[in-house]
């Protein structure tokens, strides 16, 4: 049975789950990171201390984008994971972008939602929120030309 440790309010760990349910396996979620913490034996597994980590028989993963692949290459099929590697490609472009999307929005993030309004940097939130609009538009100008990322279907990567 595959084993996935983190938190729920984790994207990356909700990322690893999506993809666990979608395929429709069987799973034990483990609390580890934030509130819960890290014990040594999670550490041995992921020294980076980060979240998430899965362990599938004997093999043990870390980094959501990995985790993800590694499912649908394993348990999907063409329908989650294009054998094509220039579809494949195209599913993975997106979900390398969405790790570059992410540090566009992570200042305005961090300031409007994790920090006191007396200590919020509201020239970093403009920057940032200036910066996921780029990236946003990029999003938006793909979108309109074709129904998923990926292109006609949707498959891995799209949960972004």
């Amino acid at each position: 049975m595959l084993t996935i440790w983190g938190r729920l309010n984790s994207h990356n760990v909700k990322k690893v789950v999506w993809a666990a349910e979608e395929l429709r396996l069987e799973y034990e979620r483990i609390d580890v990171g934030g509130q819960f913490g890290m014990d040594a034996d999670y550490l041995a597994k992921n020294p980076n201390a980060l979240i998430p980590t899965i362990a599938d028989g004997e093999v043990v993963l870390w980094e959501s984008n990995t985790i993800v692949r590694y499912l649908m290459a394993r348990y999907g099929g063409e329908r989650w994971w294009p054998a094509d590697p220039a579809k494949r490609a195209m599913v993975e472009r997106w979900m390398d972008w969405q790790g570059d999307y992410a540090n566009a929005q992570r200042d305005a993030f961090i300031n409007l939602v994790r920090t006191p309004e007396a200590k919020r940097d509201q020239a970093a939130t403009e920057r940032s929120v200036a910066a996921s609009a780029k990236k946003l538009a990029i999003l938006d100008g793909f979108l309109a030309e074709t129904p998923w990322l990926s292109g006609d279907e949707f498959v891995a990567g799209e949960e972004r």
